[in-house]
């Protein structure tokens, strides 16, 4: 028969079938390039039996070709996946959130050590209560001065009652020794809280320069790094400069009064 001889004229719709080819009778000389579409193939036709192991890999694959609508709800899990295939470097930044984390998915015993460092963590919070003793549990009592805060930011502290805090003063014997320091300003009857322990920061600190000095409780409440040194007076050593505005608190309890 001459080319072309049985032509499309010569069959009815559907008149060749799978199962009237010889297997492997059809090859790659017999199908021109790209012959076979996505748009000429069944639903489901193509399945396990028709691949070979390993015949679908990533470059045979165009970017975005493959998306959450191709996989099924828990398609991919434990067993789909090679120990260690899924490693940071796969992942893109921000591509796992709170809402693919199951509750109390990450447990420590997952966490490889010194895996997790400050850098890690959004500043806030969960870092700084781990760096700080902080207790906010009492109320503020009377304010000394009528008017004021009972307690203004970034003043020493010292319990006046029962449950109740106030200002501290280095020359007055009845508040004194102090507790903590405030990093807010407190009204009189409200909870507040105080460092006992840990870094503070306060804008309107000028410390440069002064690093590794102490700091003490001043007359009037404030922290400053020049000890008291008037007749009768008590100095209590609060901590440590570490920078220009912040300073390591580290209370210590015993005090010296200045003779008279």
């Amino acid at each position: 028969m001459g080319a072309n001889v049985l032509a499309t004229p010569h069959f009815v719709n559907q008149g060749i079938l799978s199962a009237s080819i010889a297997a492997l009778a059809v090859g790659t000389p017999h199908l021109a390039n790209q012959a076979i579409l996505s748009a000429k193939i069944g639903a489901a036709t193509v399945g396990t039996p028709h691949l070979a192991n390993q015949a679908i890999v990533s470059a045979l694959l165009g970017a975005g070709v493959v998306a959450d609508a191709h996989i099924a709800a828990l398609g991919v899990g434990t067993a789909s996946l090679a120990n260690t295939a899924v490693t940071s470097a796969k992942i893109g930044t921000g591509a796992v959130g709170g809402p693919l984390l199951q509750d109390g998915g990450i447990l420590s015993g997952k966490i490889a050590a010194d895996s997790i460092a400050e850098a890690c963590l959004a500043s806030g919070i969960s870092i700084d209560l781990s760096e700080i003793t902080r207790d906010p549990s009492y109320r503020a009592g009377a304010p000394l001065v009528s008017g004021a805060l009972a307690v203004e930011a970034y003043e020493a502290v010292v319990f006046t009652g029962s449950g109740i805090f106030g200002q501290a003063q280095a020359g007055n014997p009845n508040r004194m020794p102090a507790i903590g320091v405030t990093p807010a300003g407190v009204a009189s009857g409200a909870v507040g809280a105080f460092h006992m322990l840990g870094r503070i920061t306060n804008t309107g600190w000028v410390f440069s320069g002064y690093e590794g000095s102490r700091v003490f409780v001043g007359t009037s409440s404030q922290i400053t790094r020049t000890a008291p040194s008037a007749s009768g007076v008590i100095v209590q050593r609060m901590g440590q400069i570490v920078g220009d505005k912040t300073v390591i608190i580290a209370v210590d309890p015993y005090t010296v009064q200045i003779g008279q």
